[in-house]
């Protein structure tokens, strides 16, 4: 009885004289596995498998079961022997929601001089396009198992075009070519540059402004600070204004000059004794003035009060 392998590995490798085809349809969600062709892995996957002569053809396989690669040394070709027929393929069995085996398994018939790793060894057949996630390098993923995830997240980036030759050469230790987001094109690169040479300009200008704005402010200020402790620019002196007399009541005249009695004697009074007599020059006028006007008020006229009688007889009986 032929075992459930055996059966599997000759539909993945069903050999036919007809042109290229497969009888899987991934559903939508799978869209993204498709080329820039709409081919689905599995198409993909026919042609480069019949790129070394014979035509293979992927088609449905039964639940429970996986693609494998060669099951024997004389199945083995440098076309079915690399990790981008094996990433086609896995993609092939997932879309159907079929087990994904290992690469180590995959590859156990395979000669390490057959082997290709990231890479595919032949020129890409007419008619078809190899999509960029399926270059990735599946022995750094654990297991060395193909990931949905990440090809899902490299399937953004441009196919590999069926017009640009891939060197034969099988040496497995060479790194794998493919592109990256975190490589972009030289013309993205002169662009992030120069936007970044933009934006360091206009921040180093916001730092100049704001540093001779804080100057000239601390320049203001200080000034005003100045005019406001200092002697005031217009500030003169007048040497015509005088200090204001102090008022000094002249002495009571002497006993010659008075005639009479008067009812009024006034208290000698002296001026205040703070006053400094060498301010006396100062206001001569004004000084002499308010002591005439206290003498003439401190004087008075006989005539106010009559004339003096001796006392004496006056004529009148006496009795």
């Amino acid at each position: 009885m032929v075992n459930a392998r055996t059966i599997i590995s000759l539909v993945a490798f069903a050999v036919g004289a007809t042109a290229q085809s497969t009888n899987v349809v991934c559903p939508d969600d799978f869209a993204w596995a498709s080329n820039s062709l709409g081919q689905n892995p599995c198409l993909v996957s026919s042609y480069l498998q019949s790129a070394c002569g014979s035509t293979v053809t992927v088609n449905l396989i039964p639940a429970g079961t996986h693609y494998t690669g060669p099951q024997s040394l004389g199945q083995a070709t440098v076309c079915n022997c690399n990790t981008v027929v094996y990433s086609l393929t896995s993609a092939c069995g997932a879309c159907q929601g079929r087990a994904v085996w290992n690469w180590t398994d995959w590859s156990v018939n395979c000669t390490p001089e057959g082997t290709s790793i990231a890479r595919f060894p032949r020129q890409i057949p007419d008619g078809t396009e190899a999509p960029e996630w399926a270059f990735l390098d599946v022995t750094t993923n654990p297991g060395e198992t193909w990931d949905p995830v990440q090809a899902r997240l490299a399937a953004v980036l441009p196919p590999s075009s069926s017009s640009v030759p891939i060197p034969q050469n099988t040496n497995t230790n060479l790194p794998p070519i493919q592109t990256s987001p975190l490589n972009p094109p030289a013309a993205e690169q002169q662009s992030t540059t120069n936007a970044g040479a933009i934006a360091g300009g206009v921040v180093g200008g916001l730092v100049f402004l704001v540093t001779v704005g804080l100057a000239v402010f601390w320049f203001v200020l200080r000034k005003k600070r100045t005019s406001e402790t200092g002697v005031p620019s217009n500030f003169v002196i007048d040497e015509n204004i005088r200090p204001n007399p102090i008022p000094v009541a002249a002495s009571p005249p002497p006993m010659s000059q008075r005639t009479g009695t008067s009812p009024y004697s006034p208290s000698p009074y002296y001026g205040d004794e703070s006053f400094d007599v060498r301010d006396a020059h100062r206001a001569p006028s004004v000084i002499q003035t308010t002591l005439t006007t206290r003498r003439s008020q401190e004087s008075f006229n006989v005539s106010q009060f009559g004339s003096p009688q001796p006392r004496g007889y006056t004529g009148a009986a006496e009795v």
